[in-house]
């Protein structure tokens, strides 16, 4: 664990507003983990944060200096590579999901998101942040005029939805152990109420404080120039005794407490970005030589104290100097250091892209009792290894969900993703095998490829048919070339019979 946190001591204690250590602790992490994502644009705005003024660099020069940097956004197209991983199939909904809960799929956030693309959203969250929330919703009474009975309830289609909360949204989670399992006590989100004040926009902070079967909503109104007191604005309780939330961790170090597993990828990423930056402004400077004399005399004027006929430098001008000795020439940097920059820059590249791999990798170390675990759910890489907890994090909520709907007696049931998708570095024993199904004809070249590319060992994006087509190319053109070559031979050995 790393990181200081703020001093507790100087909080006010009756503010929802203040944070705990784990969340001040988080919040670098996640700020440096956003802006990388967050691309070109937000990574100049943050301006000497991530890319330092070099000593005695003014502010022109840095701002355009800032002004030219262009971010290589590797950690997002990694991020997006791993977390589409378990998503390459659809997602499949086992048999056990009871019919209402299944009902909801199509439409799981009331936003017109299907389970597969919510999900996919949390998944994504979780990697680059460490964790991620959801909310499980239900609609109050008091919002729908909902009745008492279930069947009201269905008929006035009441129905729980649910909301994926980034961990920068909350400001605290407490909990307690029953029986060996985590049950949370309290939970305080920030949100915001979106509103109108004439043609402008306005937007009113506000905390959401969950208890089991309790529910208080808090602003800040404004007093003045300045905030005023926490005032409750909302408050109502829910059938739910429990907290309805669930948080899907890929690091975990304490409760709403990790380290992305991409963190250091983006270290890398800010790295490249600072090379870069130095690299273009190297280049910059070579490729305007500055122009240098020796010896220079030139009238000068005893009033402005100004060369009478100052240095013009162009393709229709010609220097000249009274001292014999004089010289003009010009200064250019040596390649030296801006071949080191680029070499630099391409080592820094090739340690990112192979950053990913290593979270699909089968793992061969000694393993942790934790890992002897997850090997009966037969993951063998940390992405694999992480689809399964997300399975089990999907299950929790869908639970949640047929709780909201009281079925009584029924589990929310479970979800299955693809993992084998997640493989990586096929062993020996793998290729072989497929290798000689493949020189055996037992199975096709589109599925040979298929299998190889399943493992990682071909790209994503490799196309099949298209590497088909240029193989018939390739084939076509050596067959013309053999043709080519038997006809010269051919010619040769007629022409030397006729000597």
């Amino acid at each position: 664990m790393s990181g200081l946190g703020k001093d507790s001591a100087k909080k006010d204690p009756n503010s929802p507003a203040t944070t705990t250590k784990n969340y001040d602790i988080m919040q670098p992490r996640l700020d440096l983990m956003n802006t990388v994502l967050g691309g070109t644009e937000d990574m100049r705005e943050a301006g000497e944060t991530y890319l330092p003024k070099h000593p005695a660099e003014d502010d022109e020069a840095y701002r355009v200096r800032l002004g030219v940097a262009t971010l290589y956004p590797k950690t997002e197209k990694t991020s997006d590579e791993l977390s589409a991983k378990p998503f390459t199939e659809e997602l499949q909904l086992k048999d056990d999901i009871p019919d209402a809960v299944r009902d909801l799929m199509q439409d799981v956030d009331l936003q017109g998101n299907a389970i597969g693309v919510f999900c996919r959203t949390w998944f994504a969250t979780a990697l680059t942040s460490a964790f991620s929330h959801v909310l499980v919703e239900f609609p109050r009474k008091e919002d729908l005029g909902r009745p008492q009975t279930l069947a009201d309830d269905r008929e006035a289609k009441a129905r729980p939805y649910l909301v994926h909360i980034p961990p920068e949204n909350v400001l605290g989670m407490e909990a307690e152990v029953v029986n060996g399992q985590e049950r949370l006590t309290r939970v305080r989100i920030r949100e915001y109420r979106k509103g109108m004040k004439g043609f402008a926009e306005t937007s009113v902070e506000r905390i959401r404080i969950l208890t089991p079967g309790h529910v208080q909503i808090m602003e800040q109104p404004e007093a003045g120039k300045k905030k005023g007191k926490w005032k409750t604005v909302e408050e109502y309780d829910v059938d739910m005794q429990e907290i309805p939330m669930v948080t899907f961790y890929t690091h975990r170090e304490d409760l709403c407490l990790g380290k992305s597993p991409l963190q250091d990828l983006a270290y890398l990423n800010i790295t490249h970005w600072q090379s870069t930056s130095d690299q273009r402004n190297a280049l910059t400077v070579a490729r305007f030589p500055m122009l240098a004399c020796s010896g220079y005399e030139k009238e000068v004027d005893p009033t402005t104290k100004q060369p009478i006929d100052p240095v013009m430098v162009g393709p229709r001008q010609f220097l000249t100097t009274m001292n014999p000795q004089g010289r003009f020439y010009y200064v250019e940097p040596q390649g030296a250091a801006i071949k080191a920059g680029a070499n630099d820059i391409l080592e820094l590249e090739q340690q990112m892209a192979l950053f990913g791999a290593q979270f699909m990798r089968k793992e061969s170390s000694v393993q942790t009792a934790t890992q002897s675990v997850l090997d009966t759910a037969e993951a063998n890489s940390p992405l694999q290894a992480w689809t399964i907890k997300f399975e089990d994090a999907v299950a929790q909520v869908l639970g949640y969900m047929a709780r909201w709907l009281n079925l009584e007696g029924e589990g929310g049931g479970h979800i299955n993703l693809d993992k084998s998708a997640s493989l990586e570095n096929a062993t020996d024993a793998e290729l072989s095998t497929l290798d000689k199904s493949r020189a055996r004809h037992d199975m096709s070249r589109e599925a040979h490829l298929g299998e190889m590319k399943r493992r990682g060992i071909l790209a994503e994006s490799f196309d099949i048919e298209a590497d088909q087509v240029r193989i018939d190319n390739e084939m076509r053109s050596l067959a013309a070339l053999e043709i080519d070559l038997l006809e010269r031979e051919a010619g040769a050995g007629s022409g030397g019979d006729n000597e």
